[in-house]
């Protein structure tokens, strides 16, 4: 017990506590599973070990053998992978929940931070986090995004006109239509159609795809998604 310190312990923790919650904050204010509770938790946990760490080395005689201090670190950054990888989901092609993940991460390197009693560092790293993260995001909206996206729908044999289909596709904008698959279906004679198609903008392909859901309501199934490449 000579060893601890309360106030540090305190001061410690609470620095940890309004860091970690800021980014949790921010993901759970845009709906994410891990959000407040989890970074907080997170970030809290490297802290106490960091803080033990700490408390360690004070007690060890480090004229005899040394200690690594950074060993306890280092086993942080290691696991906190296995937790950060839980909040990975993959929607059809897509994997989803790679920043939040990446958030989780950086919320155990607050703690390691803070625990090591480096505040001010933490503190500049965790501004310029949240304005990654909120800042960035509304770029990347205004950035020519290229991808490869797949249409699928199911329609009566009698109304699939692939070629009708594929010029109104074209019309619509600067799209590549790189693959087309027609499968026979037996749910009422209907063709099954996938297109795989390339865009230059995921704005100009929400366009398409609101245009073809107005023109195919008939269809059955119709489903569109970004392809991982």
């Amino acid at each position: 017990m000579t060893d601890e310190n309360w106030l540090e312990a305190v001061i410690k923790f609470s620095a940890a506590l309004i860091l970690s919650g800021a980014i949790g904050l921010e993901r759970e204010r845009k709906g994410r599973g891990a959000g407040l509770r989890t970074h907080v938790l997170v970030c809290l946990g490297a802290t106490l070990l960091m803080i033990v760490s700490e408390y360690i080395a004070r007690a060890a005689d480090v004229s005899v053998g040394g200690l690594d201090r950074a060993r306890i670190a280092a086993g942080i950054i290691t696991g906190i992978g296995f937790l950060g990888a839980g909040t990975i989901m993959k929607a059809g092609m897509e994997k989803k929940g790679l920043t939040t993940a990446a958030m989780v991460w950086f919320a155990a390197a607050q703690g390691i931070a803070v625990g090591a009693g480096y505040l001010l560092t933490t503190l500049v790293a965790t501004a310029f986090v949240l304005g990654v993260v909120t800042g960035l995001s509304a770029i990347e909206q205004l950035l020519p995004q290229r991808g490869l996206f797949l249409l699928s729908m199911q329609l009566p044999a009698t109304e699939a006109d692939v070629a009708q289909i594929l010029r109104r596709i074209e019309a619509a904008g600067a799209f590549e239509i790189v693959t087309t698959a027609i499968k026979s279906s037996e749910e009422n004679g209907r063709l099954q159609l996938t297109f795989q198609i390339r865009s230059k903008s995921t704005a100009d392909f929400a366009i398409l795809a609101e245009l073809l859901r107005t023109e195919y309501t008939h269809a059955h199934k119709l489903s569109l998604e970004r392809l991982q490449v």
